[in-house]
This record gives C-alpha cells, structure tokens and sequence, in this order.
C-alpha cells in the first residue's frame, strides 16, 4: 500500500532541514544534522521493499545532496554579486550548465538550475526527474510569495510526490 503521508512528512522534513519551521531553530548545534537525516529516511522507506537494507545507502546519497550548500539559489537571483560570493560543492556543475545555456552567474535562472540541479541528485534515488522538476518549483512559489518557508515546504512536498510516484511505479 502506498502511504500518501510521505508527502506531507517530506515536506515537513524539508522545512526542518532548512531551518524555516519552528522548532528547527531551537535544536542545539550538535544534533542540527538530524531532520535531514528523517528527511532521508523517506528515501529509504520508499526503497526498503526492493533493496532492503542496501538502501540506506539511497538514503545517504539523498542525506549528503540534502546538507549540500543552497548558497546562491536561496537569492533567487536578487544579489548575484553576494549569492557567488564563495563556491559551494555543486559550484563548478552549475557554472558548467549556466555557461552553456547563457545565463549569469547568480541570476534566477542560475538560482533555478542549481536548485533543479539539487532536487534530480537528493531525489536520484527514486528516479530524480520528478524532484529536478518540483525541488525549484517549491522555490520559485516561495520566491513569488515571499516566504521562505513555503519554499521548503513545497520544495520537500515535491520530494514526497517523487517517492510517492516511484512507488506507484514499482510495485
């Protein structure tokens, strides 16, 4: 049976991740990795039935591209100047990308791909297409009305509708 409540979960989880949902903010800094951590967990349950305990290694996959830096794209292309201040991990793939398609460095349609981009590698696990789809849609709904929170929220719905999808699919 497909549980639908890995989406509202994901999104939840997302946003605690993030840092944008009350009580992420109180967590002491020794233990701030760990809703990324139940984040990932949505990966492995979605691969438990196939791999078994062999996907908690999906579920590091997604935990590490989960910690990687939103750096630039959390701009939304409103500072290019301070949003490239410092490389970040995924730095050299997103400027490899933008440089082919013609778009400036820090622009939104940079902040767009590098979220695209981070949503296809944390959601890979379980297909990735639909996660570099709805990763930078989540933000680019928040970017439009102003909460960043919704964001996270949405960003990690679109994680739980990747899951979801993959399960329809697999079973």
């Amino acid at each position: 049976m497909i549980n639908l409540l890995i989406i509202p979960y994901m999104a939840v989880m997302a946003a605690w991740s993030g840092g944008s949902l009350w009580p992420s903010q109180y967590l002491p800094k020794r233990i701030t990795w760990l809703p990324e951590a139940f984040f990932a967990l949505g990966v492995v349950y979605a691969l438990w039935p196939i791999l078994g305990p062999w996907s908690l290694l999906a579920g590091a996959w997604s935990y590490a591209w989960q910690q990687s830096a939103t750096g630039p794209a959390l701009q939304w292309g409103r500072d290019p100047v301070h949003a490239m201040a410092r490389p970040r991990r995924l730095s050299p793939v997103i400027n490899f990308i933008s440089d082919r398609l013609g778009f400036e460095r820090g622009d939104v349609n940079y902040c767009r791909t590098w979220m695209a981009v981070k949503g296809f590698l944390i959601t890979l696990p379980v297909g990735g297409i639909v996660g570099a789809v709805l990763w930078p849609l989540g933000y680019e709904v928040g970017h439009r009305v102003g909460r960043h929170v919704v964001s996270e929220l949405l960003s990690g719905a679109g994680a739980g509708v990747a899951i979801v999808l993959f399960m329809i699919l697999t079973v």
